[in-house]
């Protein structure tokens, strides 16, 4: 099978067309995902990225060896679905590759509605996919639940696969409970396919660094700040290349501390106040 992932050409068998992407058919392909052995160990580092070979060990699923020149191979825990692999190849692996191409890629969400597109940087269960799916009722398009790959030149950001991963509370919050989902052996939430009416990329307005408080508001970003969050979420194989990155970011961009509380119930006023920040 071939998908189409971030505009690049992907050869795998793995079953990427349960996260939503595409079998495009044809020969040709930018990236060959490949099998070479089962795993029969455990990696000291869980990364190491590097501009010509990244390593990624998904804990209890696969090794992955990032190889610029367009070759990705994985070595398998026994009895894990490939269902668990591709998700797993989804997120880091595939960031790894294009930070490796020259995209400026950050651990984000990102929505959009008319001009504005915002991205939502943050850690692991930061609530950057809560949070998208929560814009998305607001009539947003989700541009990306996870993994943000950025044009340096042009700060457009590129579609990601039409999937969220939501804990089963969100998952209850937002009414989904009984709908098609994606159960993953490798994670305890649940992972919903959605639809997008969007088709082109978009370009970034205005950059959220996430954070847990008392109380859900907005605060001014120094840029001392700005720049270790963005260092911090950024998956970096040159950090001459992403501290250019930076620097463009928090000279064109408008930056923001948002500060959330963490309740369900407070989603609404986090979309309401956010839009009146930047509307």
């Amino acid at each position: 099978m071939i998908y189409s992932v971030y505009g690049l050409k992907v050869k795998t068998r793995l079953p990427l067309n349960v996260f939503g992407y595409k079998n495009i058919g044809g020969r040709s392909y930018d990236i060959f995902v490949s099998c070479s052995s089962a795993l029969e160990f455990k990696p000291n580092k869980r990364y190491v990225l590097d501009r010509e070979v990244s390593k990624f060990y998904a804990e209890n699923i696969a090794l992955f060896t990032i190889k610029s020149g367009g070759e990705i191979s994985y070595q398998y825990k026994e009895n894990v679905s490939e269902v668990d692999i591709a998700q797993a190849f989804i997120n880091f692996p595939i960031a790894a590759y294009l930070s490796q191409q020259g995209f400026f890629v950050l651990h984000a969400s990102c929505v959009s509605k008319n001009d504005k597109t915002l991205l939502f940087i943050g850690k692991s269960h930061a609530g950057k996919s809560t949070l998208a799916y929560a814009f998305k009722k607001y009539g947003w398009e989700i541009i990306t639940e996870d993994i943000a790959v950025i044009e340096p030149t042009t700060f457009e950001i590129k579609l990601s696969h039409p999937y969220v991963k939501l804990s089963l509370e969100a998952r209850d919050y937002f009414n989904l409970h009984g709908k098609k989902s994606i159960k993953l052996n490798s994670d305890k939430r649940e992972g919903h396919v959605f639809k997008r009416l969007l088709n082109k990329n978009k370009l970034i307005t205005d950059v959220f660094v996430l954070g847990w408080g008392d109380k859900s508001q907005i605060k001014n970003l120094e840029n001392k700040d700005a720049i270790k969050s963005l260092m911090d979420f950024s998956f970096s194989t040159s950090h001459e290349a992403t501290a250019n990155y930076i620097f463009k970011t928090i000279t064109q961009k408008k930056t923001f501390h948002l500060e959330m509380k963490k309740e369900f119930d407070c989603l609404d006023k986090i979309v309401r106040i956010v839009s009146e920040k930047v509307f």
